[in-house]
């Protein structure tokens, strides 16, 4: 997928566009299939495993209930690659910078709509129970939790030919955003080499094909790598435990953190919108109120939320490491780059800094 993107910059993103379109539509398909099964229907199919799978949810109480599932939907869409992705290509689509946030805002819309009738969709064929009980029965690693939390295994379970045609199709939901990614990743590590944050070979653009073709290659590099240490060696359970710890590190120092920053600016009166100083404040306010209930739910239930075991403290400490180490990379990259006459603390303000 990354070596399209390479040979063609267009024909990567008409790909990530056609795969998602074709996503999309089974995604939502399966949505509506559910939506007009009857519950005696799929619990009759799953029978014993069903039976089972609602008595282990008699075994756990999970704080949050269905506030805490649909702020991880919200969560999963401001994170989902097809929000992001009109920031990182809106220099390439020729159109104005109210373009892009259009594009932000429509899909951060779209993309919970779409998650929030999946998941209710689910909810109502399945029931809630089900799925407290399947993620009971994952988090302590009974029988086939694993298996049963998964949406398009429940499709496959009901052994209707649409439901397994349909499971068959899930293989695209997690593919699609992936051809995005591919697409996000090699504009991040260009912007960083042209911030000259990274060597500058990564900001080289083919004049034929109008891909970063080196920043495309350092990810393929990178890709396999981590394809072998997930899959051929003794490391892949922490790597595991690393993608798992990802979503708690975008809670709480990315988001969290954001609003934290825009607080301080907006009570010190740094201001860039046309907006009344006290209704930015009590709007962060709000916001940070709001993830905060999600991040409490998250550190104390990472077995549910997570799908990972540890303390509060300890999470909170795995979390900050990344930041703490790329602290510890820009300082001594800003130490380097100084004595070359590049003021690598102007990146934001010129472009290339020096």
């Amino acid at each position: 997928m990354i070596l399209v993107n390479i040979v063609s910059a267009r024909a990567g993103r008409t790909r990530f566009a056609a795969i998602s379109l074709i996503a999309l539509a089974t995604f939502m398909a399966s949505a509506i299939y559910v939506l007009s099964l009857p519950r005696s229907f799929i619990e009759g199919v799953l029978g014993s495993a069903y039976i089972e799978t609602v008595s282990e949810a008699s075994k756990v109480s999970v704080t949050g209930g269905l506030y805490g599932l649909f702020g991880m939907v919200a969560f999963t869409t401001a994170v989902w690659a097809y929000v992001n992705y009109p920031v990182t290509i809106g220099s390439e689509i020729r159109r104005d910078k109210l373009t892009a946030l259009l594009g932000v805002i429509s899909m951060f819309v779209l993309g919970g709509l779409f998650f929030t009738i999946f998941i209710v969709a689910f909810l109502k064929g399945f029931g809630l129970s089900f799925y407290v009980g399947a993620g009971y029965m994952n988090a302590n690693g009974v029988d086939n939790g694993f298996l049963l939390i998964n949406p398009a295994v429940d499709l496959a379970l009901l052994h209707t030919p649409l439901s397994i045609a349909l499971a068959y199709s899930s293989v695209l939901w997690y593919i699609a955003p992936v051809t995005g990614v591919i697409i996000q990743v090699s504009r991040y590590l260009l912007a960083f080499s042209m911030d000259r944050a990274l060597p500058r070979a990564l900001s080289y653009v083919s004049l034929r094909t109008h891909s970063p073709v080196v920043a495309h290659l350092v990810d393929l590099v990178i890709t396999v790598a981590l394809m072998y240490i997930l899959i051929l060696t003794p490391f892949s359970s922490a790597l595991l435990y690393a993608i798992d710890l990802d979503a708690l590190i975008l809670l709480i120092f990315t988001f969290i953190a954001s609003i934290l920053l825009a607080l301080i600016m907006h009570v010190r009166g740094i201001t860039k919108l046309g907006v009344d100083r006290k209704a930015l404040i009590a709007l962060d306010v709000i916001y940070l109120a709001v993830l905060s209930i999600f991040a409490y739910y998250w550190l104390t239930q990472p077995q549910y939320y997570l799908f990972i075991s540890g303390n509060p403290l300890q999470l909170l400490a795995e979390s900050s490491a990344i930041f703490v180490i790329g602290l510890i990379i820009f300082i001594v990259t800003d130490y380097i780059r100084s004595r070359q006459g590049i003021p690598l603390r102007l990146v934001y303000m010129e472009i290339p800094p020096e």
